[in-house]
């Protein structure tokens, strides 16, 4: 298996995670901000949207103008990035849409990784206006946007038990 065939098995597992997760939370729920986390769903999705978009396609592939026209990512990198307080995005963004754009984002990040050659994993990223503070080269900022995904997932679980209800993991209980 290559490298990119490895990557790409990965973050599809990892956005399969995200969204089994988040789509057992109802939409009315995205936006309560239990104070033990001081987080909420949404601001958990706006995060992961401007994030990936960052380090697995922008950083990787450059500016994607079609994918720029379909998402406000101006509007969402001042409620999501930048350690931007959960609090703000309340009320400012529908979750309906927050969940097409994180689908989007996915469907498109995972195209453009299926379609990287080995010779492309070594390359220094595209040039943008914020230099990427953790990778150099298309191959770890690819392996970066996976860990932090699911770091977020962590995050996301910890969120569904308190506003929703705990993860089933399928584990049956020894009798």
């Amino acid at each position: 298996m290559s490298t990119s065939e490895i990557l790409l098995t990965q973050t599809v597992e990892a956005h399969q995670w995200t969204n089994k997760l988040i789509d057992a939370v109802p939409f009315g729920k995205w936006d309560e901000t239990p104070p033990t986390i001081e987080s909420n769903i949404s601001w958990q999705v706006g995060h992961l949207i401007t994030s990936q978009h960052y380090h697995a396609i922008m950083c990787v592939h450059g500016v994607q103008g079609e994918l720029m026209e379909k998402i406000p990512f101006r509007d969402y990198a001042k409620l999501f990035a930048f350690g931007s307080p959960a609090s703000d995005c309340v009320g400012r963004v529908n979750p309906e849409n927050l969940k097409s754009h994180l689908v989007l984002v996915q469907e498109w990040s995972e195209k453009l990784i299926k379609n990287l050659t080995e010779e492309e994993m070594d390359e220094p990223l595209h040039a943008t206006k914020m230099p990427n503070p953790v990778a150099k080269t298309k191959f770890q900022a690819i392996s970066w946007n996976i860990k932090h995904i699911m770091w977020h997932c962590g995050q996301i679980a910890i969120l569904r038990r308190l506003v929703s209800h705990p993860v089933d993991f399928g584990i049956k209980k020894p009798e």
